[in-house]
């Protein structure tokens, strides 16, 4: 299959220096930015396309207003894609922050009572690699290249966030909303465990509980569809889809604000969970974060915001790979170390 010379045009050294891609929930389209500018976003009823990236703990946005885009099908990109993906090795050092992790697991335990029920712990591991402008591309490459999930990425020449997400934040066409509670995981091969464990179970009911009712502040004849599974790699999830009627004219940061961080990547109830979290060991070596928030994008064809996870980000020449897990009280120190380094695994055994 011959590449369209317009996406080889557009893929060029303006867009590896700065630039966007999102693909669409809803269908095959995948949309491209470059050029253009990053800054914080004022307004969210700006008739322009952007992408923006939502902080973690707070309603501030990194906004991208690309000077150039270009929508397409995400099949167009392939035998591109393909033709790029080669494996660079260029890890210079690894460390990782687990005993970080391990410490905030047992303060969680301790503070888990009738007004705190889960509390979603991030560990990372970090890599000095060479050669920056060329990871831009490679990593590009490996998201669209993924196999499963939604790839996603924004970049400027010294940061970046590129993955491919199993989940959305939301979708939102016409006056029609589309989310889904995504948690609980265990390893492919596990799904008939998966759908008995009682604690992944209760981690999933906190997330439907969650979402049903922030949306139920800004919609209504909202359904509920039947938990099933969604395989992404070598892991599983429990996924429960929703959906609801909302203004057609409803902000799309509106949205990211009243949703993000969900349970699934905060944790229930929202306040008390992101003020354990800022206390973590974690929370405070690394007191801003994109991982578990949102990555959005509003134009003419696509208003939806992914979560940020299952992503490599990095600043300058280090790399890091975060992961995440829910910890309710039933939770097992040496299970969710498995899960987050599962997790982490199907990442850095892809990108790196």
């Amino acid at each position: 299959m011959s590449i369209p010379a317009h996406v080889r045009d557009f893929l060029d050294h303006k867009f590896f220096e700065r630039g966007a891609f999102m693909k669409d929930y809803g269908s095959e389209s995948i949309v491209l930015g470059k050029g253009g500018e990053f800054r914080k976003l004022t307004s969210a009823d700006t008739p322009e396309t952007f992408f923006y990236l939502k902080d973690f703990y707070e309603d501030t946005y990194l906004a991208y207003f690309p000077s150039e885009t270009l929508s397409l099908k995400a099949s167009e990109l392939t035998d591109l894609a393909d033709s790029w993906d080669k494996k660079v090795n260029f890890v210079t050092a690894v460390e990782n922050e687990d005993s970080l992790y391990e410490n905030d697991f047992f303060r969680a335990k301790a503070a888990f009572g009738e007004d705190f029920h889960k509390v979603v712990l991030v560990s990372r591991e970090e890599f000095q690699l060479n050669l920056a402008a060329e990871g831009r591309k490679h990593f590009f490459v490996r998201a669209l290249n993924f196999g499963t999930g939604l790839p996603y990425g924004i970049w400027s020449e010294e940061f970046g966030c590129v993955g491919s997400t199993p989940e959305i934040l939301f979708s939102h066409k016409d006056d029609q909303l589309a989310t889904f509670a995504l948690a609980g995981t265990m390893a492919k091969g596990q799904e008939k465990e998966l759908l008995q464990s009682e604690k992944n179970l209760e981690e999933h009911r906190l997330v439907i509980k969650d979402l049903t009712e922030k949306l139920s502040t800004i919609g209504n004849d909202m359904s509920i569809g039947v938990t099933g599974l969604l395989p992404y790699k070598n892991i599983v999830h429990l996924k429960t889809n929703i959906k609801i009627r909302v203004p057609k004219d409803l902000s799309p940061l509106k949205i990211t604000s009243l949703l993000s961080p969900t349970a699934a990547l905060g944790g229930y109830p929202q306040t008390k969970a992101l003020q354990f979290l800022t206390e973590t060991d974690y929370g405070k070596r690394h007191p801003q974060r994109f991982f578990g928030s949102a990555f959005g994008l509003k134009s003419h064809d696509m208003n939806q915001a992914l979560v940020t996870i299952r992503n490599i980000q990095w600043h300058g020449n280090t790399f890091v790979i975060e992961s995440g897990g829910g910890v309710v009280p039933d939770s097992d120190l040496e299970k969710e170390l498995e899960e987050i380094k599962m997790k982490r695994e199907s990442i850095k055994g892809h990108y790196l």
